[in-house]
């Protein structure tokens, strides 16, 4: 099979999930002797994508394309390309502009939030676009049942296409750790404990940071660390300086090796979003044995082992009684077996696994294989 990647994530982001999604299947690919995979890149693009950096792309197999267009415009126009192979799969919502002669076009879901949670002209470009890519699939790949639900709830006519849930795996460097990494911690980050750890973005209404900042402040005894979501604002370091004064850390692009260490010493992972496609921290946290706290909703309860975990509605009062009950060691036991447990059923290899056999019974339904019929590595596609 003649697979072809198109990378425009790598042009969006520093770093994020849907870059982590998209690295580890390629990584599995590359090792994949059965199969040709080819990767579609802007001429230049990438270079400050974080996953792009760690991945060692054979050079005859990635197509470079000039663009006049910034990629802020170029991201919701389709590949303007005569494309020939067995299978197209965009990273980010992009389809063919000429259908694909006996190919498939395969599109990934990985959420809803901007139909859910997003207003104004933000919400209508996105949306539109979304619907445009998910309309000319011949496949779609959903990463919850969450994610699926939706899908069908705004869209029920897309219940006619192929469907498939495949969940995100979840990196083998995450794990529970033998030693006491504090005083590392204490010496590179100069981080107090204890600390409460928050991962990912936090300006968007729908993660409730607001929600992390009252907690803190009603928890005096405990510190605040940031992980990723993009440098603090100047309103939000007023904020934080204001209302936890020097009870906070943030921290920026580490590596996953480092990531775990703060897992591995939290007292928790409190994951205040109130809407998520699937959640990786969650995942992250529980197999590095580190307990989380996060409310019941959307793919949540996909992912969160224990139902103590979740809590039913975004009150800092109920989030407060389950940081104390996480004190007691007993407690603690009894919620992070579970999410250990609860991990080992997700993994990239898996995820690589069901994605490819979700290529062929598409191609099976729609096409006969095609062998690929692009130029070489270097010229434009």
């Amino acid at each position: 099979m003649n697979i072809l990647y198109d990378n425009i994530i790598f042009d969006l982001q520093r770093s994020g999930g849907i870059s982590v999604y998209w690295s580890e299947l390629i990584k599995l690919y590359l090792r994949d002797e059965e199969n040709i995979i080819f990767f579609l890149e802007r001429d230049g693009g990438g270079s400050r994508n974080i996953c792009r950096q760690k991945l060692n792309l054979p050079c005859s197999g990635i197509l470079k394309y000039k663009s006049l267009l910034p990629v802020a415009l170029e991201r919701y126009l389709p590949v303007d390309k005569q494309l020939s192979c067995d299978v197209f799969h965009s990273s980010y919502y992009r389809y063919p502009s000429h259908r694909l002669h006996k190919g498939v076009n395969i599109v990934t879901a990985h959420d809803f939030i901007y139909e859910r949670c997003v207003r104004g002209w933000r919400r209508s470009l996105h949306t539109r676009q979304k619907y445009q890519a998910l309309a000319r699939a011949d496949g779609i790949i959903c990463i919850s049942e969450s994610t699926k639900s939706d899908l069908l709830s705004l869209y029920p006519e897309l219940g006619r296409k192929p469907l498939e849930v495949i969940y995100n795996g979840v990196s083998k460097a995450f794990r529970q750790l033998q030693q006491d990494v504090s005083p590392l911690l204490r010496m590179k980050y100069h981080i107090n404990f204890p600390y409460i750890l928050y991962v990912g973005a936090r300006t968007a209404s729908y993660k409730n940071f607001d929600l992390v900042i009252e907690v803190l402040r009603s928890n005096p005894s405990y510190n605040l660390v940031m992980v990723g979501g993009g440098d603090l604002q100047r309103k939000e370091r007023r904020t934080l300086n204001h209302t936890l004064k020097e009870r906070y850390h943030h921290l920026q692009y580490i590596s996953d090796t480092d990531l775990n260490m703060l897992y591995n010493a939290a007292h928790c992972l409190l994951y205040s979003s109130s809407y998520e496609g699937f959640g990786l921290p969650l995942l992250e946290a529980q197999q590095a044995g580190c307990p989380v706290i996060a409310f019941y909703n959307s793919s949540m309860p996909e992912v969160v082992a224990s139902p103590a975990s979740l809590i039913s509605k975004p009150e800092v009062s109920r989030v407060n009684r389950e940081i104390r009950t996480l004190e007691l060691w007993s407690y603690r036991e009894h919620v992070i077996k579970p999410g250990l447990l609860k991990s080992q059923y997700f993994s990239w290899e898996k995820c690589h696994e069901e994605t490819l056999s979700f290529y062929n019974q598409v191609l099976s339904d729609v096409a006969e294989p095609l062998s690929l019929n692009l130029t070489s590595a270097g010229s434009h596609v």
